[in-house]
């Protein structure tokens, strides 16, 4: 295996063969030593499990080696890898920071800013962070973090980038104010590694000064690739659009185009509505952001014991606790609350880190945020970071 300048090459290789051989004859083995009553432990320090750590690790521990504050409610994380070199990531995806808080681990995902070359040449990622009123998570990155903690974060995941047998030969891309920092990965991606793709970006904030990497952003559209159309909804601007992004501006920009969104519940709502319009195939269009519910505005959602707080009976391997959960949180937020150790990355409903099987009782599911398999479905597996309680319930937890 070799590494280009912005993915990996496989080749043949022996060693890896060889090592799959040996893989192979793992089962036989452990089962023999079961009827054998052995203890010997099973090596599985093969090349090609080192060289899956290495490209998909679980966790992996950063160092903050810069903290950038942009002034506008939004601070930027410089990590370097600590321990070995950090995996590798497709422009656009994200990882999730893992932090330690009140003595709870939680997880907040957060878009790579950083292009894949930064790995390669310095082995850091760069993340953007903003501050947010009610944001638990936020509030202890910005206010108690410091250059030269070392923290944990894990593998990069998502399915937000572009792939060249899937999408076309043009992005167009729309983002809503922190929205905007995986398309300055994807465009950095574009411009250093001069890929055949062009991409149009829709920026809208509400003012200027919450436009994140201006300097950054005007130097990218300098290529003849990137083409950056500013909007400012509560201000005029020189140069700049004044007006909500509608049906009449993506018409204008769409170019048999794959649509990328990212931004708040209620812009890509909004985008997923007039795409719909201008018949565009969902399969042509891909967006991202963390659910954020009101439950009393979606249509389907019956709270048929109109009670606002619920008993959560939580089974945690041989540990049984309950907890009180409100109708307003999450699964994943009363856990979380209770202090309770939960795994999760995307918190959209996606990856199924923070799965969760119901026992007895009834949990509400958005319909927009129910990304489970059909097995899951038929085995009573929940993601708990968009599953609401609508009665008592008992879980298990993994």
């Amino acid at each position: 295996m070799k590494k280009s300048k912005n993915k990996y090459v496989f080749h043949k290789n022996p060693i890896l063969v060889f090592d799959f051989l040996k893989a192979k004859n793992i089962p036989k083995k452990s089962y023999n030593n079961f009827l054998n009553n052995k203890n010997d432990v099973i090596k599985t320090d093969f090349n090609v499990n080192k060289f899956a750590d290495e490209i998909h690790p679980i966790t992996q521990r950063v160092l903050i080696k810069k903290i950038i504050d942009h002034k506008n409610g939004i601070k930027s994380f410089l990590l370097k890898g600590v321990d070995r070199k950090l995996a590798f990531f497709r422009s656009g995806q994200y990882i999730s920071v893992i932090l330690d808080i009140d003595n709870v681990k939680i997880s907040r995902p957060y878009s790579l800013v950083s292009s894949p070359n930064d790995v390669i040449d310095n082995n850091t990622y760069l993340i953007s962070v903003k501050l947010k009123d009610d944001g638990y998570v936020s509030k202890y990155m910005h206010n108690s973090l410091k250059e030269g903690d070392i923290i944990e974060v894990s593998g990069p995941n998502g399915h937000f980038y572009y792939d060249d047998l899937r999408d076309s030969k043009h992005i167009l891309a729309i983002a809503g104010g922190i929205g905007v920092t995986p398309f300055i990965s994807i465009m950095k991606d574009i411009v250093q590694n001069n890929l055949d793709v062009k991409l149009t970006l829709l920026y809208s904030v509400f003012y200027k000064k919450d436009i994140v990497f201006y300097d950054e952003l005007l130097e990218l559209n300098k290529s003849s690739n990137i083409d950056i159309k500013f909007i400012t909804t509560n201000e005029k601007n020189e140069g700049f659009i004044n007006k909500l992004i509608d049906y009449e501006m993506l018409k204008e920009f769409y170019n048999n185009s794959s649509i990328f969104i990212c931004g708040s519940k209620a812009m890509i709502n909004a985008m997923l509505n007039i795409t719909n319009q201008l018949n565009i195939e969902k399969k042509y269009i891909r967006y991202e952001g963390i659910e954020q519910f009101d439950l009393s505005k979606l249509s389907e959602y019956n709270n048929e014991n109109k009670k606002s707080s619920y008993k959560i009976k939580v089974r945690i391997f041989d540990q049984v606790v309950t907890i009180d959960g409100s109708s307003s949180d999450s699964i994943l937020v009363s856990l979380q609350k209770a202090k309770l150790h939960t795994q999760s990355l995307c918190l959209s409903g996606s990856c199924g880190w923070c799965r969760i099987r119901l026992i007895s009782g009834k949990l509400f599911v958005p319909k927009s945020a129910d990304k489970r398999r059909i097995a899951d479905k038929n085995t009573n597996i929940y993601h708990s970071c968009c599953s609401f309680p609508i009665s008592d319930v008992e879980i298990e937890s993994y």
